[in-house]
């Protein structure tokens, strides 16, 4: 039975072995991860003791600092750093919500301009009941609008900072390791002692130093 734990801020843990980890800012293992699924919204801290990724698939928004990637025996074991899909699917949905809205809002403020050359008064009660209704769709509208406008503006911060993804290793990356930057893939056929993986300015997975 995998064990699964999610959390809203961190998630500290000795090792990890066939776990489904998720937390919303970071996770720090202090041992080994072991063909785990581990996902953290900024970082992934492996700094103590054999700090060993091997085998699974680990995915931080911001930053993976580890001392050792794979191992000798080649495990595919993935690792992605960068923009998180599911981030900026919920970054698109909100901005096409957002639109939606005015556009209704809009509308609604046009037909209400509309109504209110009209004599009230002459209307009969179904039509006053429609303006009533109308004119109260306005708030929860505006409502709506006011929190996905602060959502957006805190995704946008998100992926500000996601765009300079890295991954730290202080020891070793074995080959057989599948990275990933922003979602550019790279495979890792040699054997690299303490470097800093990251997008260089031709958008290409880089291995530089530490």
């Amino acid at each position: 039975e995998r064990v699964k734990v999610f959390a809203e801020h961190d998630v500290r843990t000795a090792f990890a072995e066939n776990a489904l980890i998720e937390a919303g800012n970071d996770v720090y293992i202090s041992d080994i991860a072991y063909h785990s699924q581990i996902r953290a919204g900024k970082k992934i801290i492996m700094e103590d003791k054999h700090g060993q990724i091997t085998g699974g698939h680990v995915i931080a928004g911001e930053e993976i600092s580890v001392k050792v990637i794979g191992n000798s025996a080649f495990v595919v074991t993935r690792v992605s750093v960068g923009v998180d899909p599911t981030l900026q699917k919920e970054y698109q949905d909100l901005r096409k919500a957002y639109k939606d809205s005015k556009q209704r809002l809009t509308q609604i403020t046009k037909t209400l301009n509309t109504l209110s050359k009209i004599d009230v008064n002459k209307l009969p009660p179904e039509r006053v009941e429609m303006i009533t209704k109308l004119t109260r769709s306005q708030f929860p509208i505006a409502g709506q609008m006011k929190r996905d406008e602060k959502r957006i503006l805190e995704i946008e911060d998100l992926l500000a900072n996601m765009k300079n993804g890295k991954i730290k290793v202080s020891d070793t990356i074995y080959p057989g390791t599948r990275l990933s930057v922003n979602n550019i893939l790279k495979n890792i056929q040699s054997e690299y002692k303490r470097c800093t993986i990251f997008l260089n300015s031709n958008g290409e997975v880089e291995v530089g130093a530490y």
